[in-house]
């Protein structure tokens, strides 16, 4: 029997989706555009393996999905090495009339042991038909062939420090920023919209 959780923004046509399946010791998750009764793969998370201490994105073991007041939400936990992930998903509502909704996610590695040569990380191994373009360091946008451009863009700031890359066909979101205190977090995370 397979396993998985699926988060929709229901509020933008076409949809964002992210299906989370079980991989392992872990979830991984697909990013989607879905248009009407086509859907396109975006991304998917690049995994690690149980004895990597620093895995390439979280280690998300642990995965509950939760209605929330503004909407759907993922809530996730996981641990590798001495360090422990946690990370949510969540459907944020358009503020602005017109204005499509995204889904964010708040992404935390509290590390018992110094971080200063590890990386931390999402990482996303880029679908072949998407095609990626770094705005910036805090906005990469990605053409999928359709009329549609999906948008990335990084949380920065109030706890967060975000930067984002893409490399060899790979986008990752990392805390530009590393704390190296075993009692706060290290937070990273990102939006992803269409426009």
């Amino acid at each position: 029997m397979t396993e998985s959780f699926e988060l929709l923004n229901r509020q933008m046509a076409p949809l964002v989706r992210m299906q989370f399946n079980r991989d392992g010791d872990r979830w991984a998750h697909q990013i989607y555009l879905s248009m009407g009764a086509s859907e396109q793969p975006l991304m998917r998370s690049l995994e690690g393996t149980a004895d990597q201490a620093w895995p390439p994105s979280p280690p998300l073991q642990d995965v509950d999905r939760h209605q929330l007041p503004a909407g759907d939400a993922i809530l996730c936990v996981g641990m590798a090495g001495s360090s422990h992930w946690s990370a949510s998903f969540s459907v944020e509502a358009g503020v602005k009339a017109g204005e499509n909704g995204l889904i964010k996610s708040d992404i935390a590695c509290l590390a018992k042991k110094s971080t200063a040569d590890r990386a931390l990380g999402s990482s996303y191994r880029l679908s072949s038909d998407v095609r990626p373009t770094l705005v910036s360091k805090i906005h990469a946008e990605f053409d999928t062939g359709s009329e549609r451009i999906v948008v990335i863009k990084a949380i920065d700031g109030d706890g967060f420090s975000t930067v984002l890359t893409i490399e060899d066909g790979v986008f990752c979101a990392a805390p530009e920023q590393l704390v190296d205190d075993a009692k706060v977090a290290t937070r990273w995370g990102f939006e992803i919209g269409i426009r």
